[in-house]
């Protein structure tokens, strides 16, 4: 199972896959990109994905 980890990384939020731990690519988004992809998903956006 794959679980994301979200970090503040100064004016950007990290975001990793933590089963490869440190061998990861961090992809980094603004919070307001992260603000709205999870207001997008809170209202199904994404639901056709899985």
């Amino acid at each position: 199972m794959t679980v994301c980890q979200f970090a503040r990384l100064g004016p950007v939020i990290g975001i990793r896959d933590s089963k490869l731990g440190s061998d990861s690519p961090v992809l980094q988004f603004t919070p307001a990109e992260i603000a709205a992809m999870l207001d997008g998903a809170t209202k199904g956006e994404f639901d056709r994905l899985i």
